[in-house]
């Protein structure tokens, strides 16, 4: 529930969780496909660290399908997802953030307080009910109160925890609300790399407006509609007969590439991912400033598109589409007197996190390296989305 901007997590109760394969199914990146993989973050302990804060960007649990994408020949299309229903979490994306919440405070034990004060934690979330219900469940993960001081129910194992609720930029999709992320995606379509993306489709256009009856003409026209039949199949639905005949991954592919080409320009990255970097290099920026030495948990609950365009301005993004309760780690260190950045990514709660190295960097980066390196794609204070 909210009081202003103040909203406080639920309790749930914990769940086995598990996955199950998909007609439609998301890829599954290979494990060569990012740089060095660690087994455990735990390993880091061998370097002795003077402080650590880790900024954590997810994508929230599992959710029922939603209006966006819903085509006028949907066999389903009156199908209400009960009872959850339309975009909402399901039981299933409740296990998972869960989870996701279990999974972090075991890689993170030796920096996450027994028991939750307001000084070591930041919580942030956007409008949507299915990331602010996912950050609740991760919040729970994290700081159950039985057998601290935080304890006060010997029944429940929960308590409320404030977090804040952003309506800026921050979570936004730039494909829907920020004009000139538009604008600049639209003119790389009619250049020639951006046409060469088209051509990989455009065959199949005139078939899928026939069975669907949308009016296909351009691959960008397609990017709801592959989210719209996976949640569909995630939900059991049979997938329309008429998607056998495409080539395989077809939809799929649309959607990575887009991913890519929406984020080809230093401008474009500034505007999607770069407003969330921003917040996190500034807030590193303050901790050298204050020369604080406590550690402290950063935690952004968003969409699949809030990692990929994270990603894309760490310049690391791989083309693949982020899995449900999906995480960024930002770790900021300092040792040996330097301040360092250290990335990686947990694809889901059943892995382990993977060390990405930012190009032309190491895998410590030294911080001033860091924002050198990614300064061009680093959010303003202007608001470059109005024309």
């Amino acid at each position: 529930m909210c009081q202003g901007i103040k909203c406080y997590s639920l309790p749930w109760t914990e769940r086995t969780l598990f996955y199950i394969s998909l007609k439609i199914k998301l890829i599954r990146p290979s494990r060569q496909l990012f740089s060095k993989c660690f087994d455990n973050v735990d390993q880091q302990a061998r370097v002795q660290f003077e402080k650590k804060t880790v900024q954590k960007i997810f994508r929230h649990g599992d959710k029922a399908g939603e209006a966006f994408g819903i085509y006028p020949s949907d066999p389903y299309i009156n199908e209400s997802y009960y009872p959850y229903g339309l975009g909402e979490l399901t039981n299933k994306g409740k296990q998972n953030a869960y989870m996701l919440g279990r999974k972090l405070r075991r890689i993170y034990h030796r920096i996450i307080s027994d028991f939750y004060s307001p000084q070591s934690l930041y919580a942030a979330s956007g409008p949507y009910s299915r990331t602010q219900a996912s950050l609740q469940l991760v919040l729970a993960a994290l700081y159950p109160p039985k057998g601290t001081k935080m304890e006060w129910s010997s029944r429940l194992n929960w308590q409320p925890i404030a977090y804040e609720q952003l309506t800026d930029r921050t979570f936004q999709c730039p494909r829907i609300s920020c004009d000139r992320f538009i604008k600049s995606y639209h003119e790389f379509l009619e250049s020639p790399e951006g046409q060469a993306v088209e051509e990989k489709y455009r065959r199949e256009y005139d078939f899928i407006s026939q069975n669907t009856n949308l009016t296909v003409k351009k691959s960008e026209d397609l990017f709801f509609l592959y989210f719209t039949l996976l949640s569909e199949v995630e939900w059991g639905l049979a997938p329309p007969e008429w998607t056998k005949a495409l080539p395989p991954n077809y939809l799929e592919n649309i959607a990575k590439d887009f991913y890519v080409s929406s984020a080809n320009s230093p401008l474009n990255k500034r505007m999607s991912g770069g407003i969330l970097l921003k917040k996190i290099v500034d807030e590193m920026h303050s901790q050298i400033a204050k020369n604080q030495n406590k550690s402290k948990i950063f935690l952004y609950s968003g969409h699949e598109f809030s990692i990929t365009y994270t990603l894309n301005a760490l310049n690391v993004y791989h083309p693949h589409i982020p899995k449900y309760s999906s995480c960024i780690l930002l770790e900021f260190h300092k040792t040996k007197g330097k301040y360092g950045v250290m990335v990686y990514y947990l694809e889901s709660p059943a892995q382990e996190p993977r060390l990405l190295t930012i190009p032309g960097c190491e895998e410590f980066c030294e911080f001033k390296k860091f924002v050198t390196l990614l300064k061009d794609n680093i959010a303003t204070d202007e608001d470059e989305c109005i024309l």
